[in-house]
């Protein structure tokens, strides 16, 4: 039996493998990892106040980033893994990228007025050049996420892995470099340089690897509208999730109105969310599998694989939250140094919440979105930010950074419940 097992999980191995699985999981764990350590090199860059004012207004203009292209590059990774020749495919990449262009322009006006006129706490009061170097950077990130989304939905897994791994490599040392030469200023500008360089190479490189000599169809009508339909319903979920984090630091600054306080939360939040460099691989691997198969309606591949891919997300994640949890002090002196010390009990909470996120709700719901029940995802996120916020301004004046990160792990284990109970009612009895 023993030797049995041990061939199949070879030969279930030698199968991944053949199939672009060791480029997706490589390409998506070293591109997370660089930008974990960016973060480290970043804190020495600069000083705490400096590190939670540029915290406090990433986050801000974060809110704005969640609308960007209006979602179409998620789109990409649906309907160009649906669509039948070379020539549809190009004509979708092109709606998406003309439609996502004019609304960013749109969505950079409104945000850069937003973001000057908002009356921020006086910790974080003053800062125009920053916001505006942030704000822009807008117009390029959505290039470089339809180019990155393109190749994964084309099956394109060496490409997707070697481009996202350059693009977050040129991203970390141009914000560093920046940092080191310009403080606050400088590590935003490095950052916009970045995005744009990054965006026009991913442009580039799909056009003249996918559709060089390809005439693109003419999308029509209803195919428009699916598509345009599906990407903000995702867009929406998406931001959801995103808006979990975002809320945190926008609330905690708000309340509290101290650039230290935020500081101390991003840094205890950096281990804990980077855990998801552990399984976003396998997420980005499957997900186009289970498009296909749930479109086939083969549902009982869909179950086994479903139970396989939860149970190894949520043991990988489980042990690196419990090693984290032993380790957490000597973890933040060495990579932050002492004066982060305070972050350590926060980072222990935040630990747990990220076993639920990353563990279990964030897998159920990559499939769940790539098998079209996405608009669950929608409301299971929207129910969770009704309790974050609830929970938020309670908690956040009494008990500070600790009342914050317990509030978190409240709410992203009544999502992960929520999705399960979903995938549970469409699936799990069907044949």
């Amino acid at each position: 039996m023993n030797k049995t097992f041990i061939e199949r999980a070879r030969n279930a191995l030698k199968i991944l493998l053949s199939k672009g699985a060791l480029h997706i999981v490589a390409g998506t764990f070293l591109t997370k990892f660089v930008s974990f350590f960016a973060s480290v090199f970043l804190v020495r860059c600069l000083s705490k106040s400096d590190y939670g004012i540029l915290g406090y207004y990433e986050n801000f203009t974060g809110y704005f980033f969640l609308a960007v292209g209006l979602g179409l590059h998620i789109g990409l990774l649906r309907y160009l893994v649906l669509a039948e020749s070379p020539s549809l495919q190009y004509g979708y990449y092109r709606y998406a990228l003309k439609k996502g262009t004019c609304w960013d322009f749109l969505l950079v006006f409104a945000g850069m007025v937003f973001c000057l006129l908002y009356p921020h706490p006086a910790a974080f009061a003053g800062h125009s050049t920053l916001i505006f170097l942030l704000v822009i950077g807008g117009l390029f990130i959505f290039f470089k996420h339809a180019g990155l989304a393109s190749l994964r939905a084309l099956f394109d897994h060496q490409g997707y892995a070697v481009l996202s791994f350059i693009t977050a490599v040129l991203l970390i040392l141009m914000k560093l470099a920046g940092a080191y030469a310009g403080g606050l200023n400088g590590a935003a500008a490095g950052q916009l340089l970045a995005n744009i360089i990054g965006g026009m190479i991913c442009v580039y490189i799909v056009k003249k690897k996918f559709f060089q000599d390809t005439v693109p169809d003419l999308i029509d009508r209803t195919a428009k509208h699916e598509i345009s339909v599906y990407s903000i319903q995702m867009m929406l979920i998406d931001g959801l999730w995103a808006i979990f984090m975002l809320n945190d630091v926008f609330f905690l600054g708000q309340l509290c109105g101290n650039e230290v306080l935020v500081a101390d939360y991003k840094t205890a939040y950096v281990i804990p969310a980077n855990l998801s460099i552990l399984v976003s691989s396998v997420g980005t691997f499957v997900s186009p599998y289970f498009t296909k198969h749930e479109h086939r309606q083969d549902y009982t591949w869909v179950q086994k694989k479903f139970k396989i891919m939860l149970a190894c997300t949520s043991f990988i994640v489980a042990s690196a939250v419990a090693a984290c949890m032993v380790l957490a002090r000597p973890l933040i002196l060495h990579l932050y140094g002492e004066r982060y010390l305070s972050a350590v009990p926060i980072m222990r909470i935040l630990l747990i919440a990220s076993f639920f996120n990353n563990g279990i709700r964030g897998p159920i719901a990559n499939v769940l979105s790539a098998m079209g029940k996405q608009k669950y995802n929608l409301l299971a996120a929207g129910l969770g930010i009704i309790l974050q916020v609830v929970l938020d301004l309670y908690c956040i004046p009494r008990f500070g950074p600790i009342g914050l990160a317990w509030a978190s792990t409240a709410v992203y284990l009544t999502m992960a419940t929520l999705l399960f109970g979903v995938f549970l009612k469409y699936y799990y009895k069907k044949s």
